[in-house]
């Protein structure tokens, strides 16, 4: 075998390798997963408020319809009030503290719903205590006779029928032409008030909204 002078024949026992191989140590595969534990931490965090920023925009938005369509109902309710119609209004106890009524007599097809039996009834807007603390704007709609009988002390026969939940508080007040002064009660059913003042109060906050009553035949 014969070789160049200018080129050593290389030894293979003498070769070095050319690269190491090792495995991560205990300490890289646990910070390793310490930033895989940060970030995944961080995703959830902004997904969750992602969904409950969606979730409350939603909340807010369904409030805002479910109000603008209580006061709807308010309005043309008062607006298209019989002449003959008779309204009243008391504050009555419930548990701890004083809540009102409003009392619609002489006005068929006052807050309609259902069936056309329900069109000759008399009718009570109140406000009823709700579980959490909360309270309810419901109506009930029942015989003069029944509507008498609860309105002096006695039990309601029909449901309670809601209207408007989740309110904190709920306040009514009547405009007096004739003395130009705000009431809470109205017990004169022959004069009725000139507006119809509602302060409703809500975990987002306060509002107030003013209604006009057609005047009674001979005011």
């Amino acid at each position: 075998m014969f070789t160049s002078p200018d080129k050593p024949v290389a030894n293979n026992s003498l070769r070095q390798p050319m690269r190491w191989e090792r495995a991560f140590t205990l300490l890289e595969v646990t910070l390793a997963m310490g930033i895989l534990v940060l970030l995944a931490g961080a995703l959830y965090a902004m997904v969750d408020a992602s969904i409950r920023g969606t979730s409350e925009l939603e909340i807010r938005e369904n409030r805002s319809q479910q109000l603008s369509g209580f006061l709807a109902l308010c309005r043309k309710t008062f607006h298209s009030l019989p002449a003959a119609a008779l309204v009243q209004a008391r504050v009555v106890q419930q548990g701890g503290s004083y809540v009102p009524e409003l009392i619609f007599r002489n006005a068929p097809g006052l807050f309609l719903w259902g069936d056309d039996k329900n069109a000759s009834i008399s009718t009570i807007l109140g406000v009823r205590p709700q579980v959490g603390g909360l309270s309810n704007l419901s109506i009930l709609q029942d015989s003069e006779d029944q509507i008498s009988s609860y309105l002096n002390g006695g039990t309601a026969k029909r449901p309670w029928l809601v209207l408007m939940p989740d309110l904190k508080k709920v306040e009514w007040r009547f405009y007096d032409p004739r003395a130009q002064i705000w009431m809470q009660e109205w017990k004169e059913p022959l004069v009725r008030a000139t507006f119809v003042e509602l302060t409703l109060t809500t975990e987002e906050g306060a509002g107030k909204y003013v209604f006009w009553l057609p005047p009674v035949q001979g005011q």
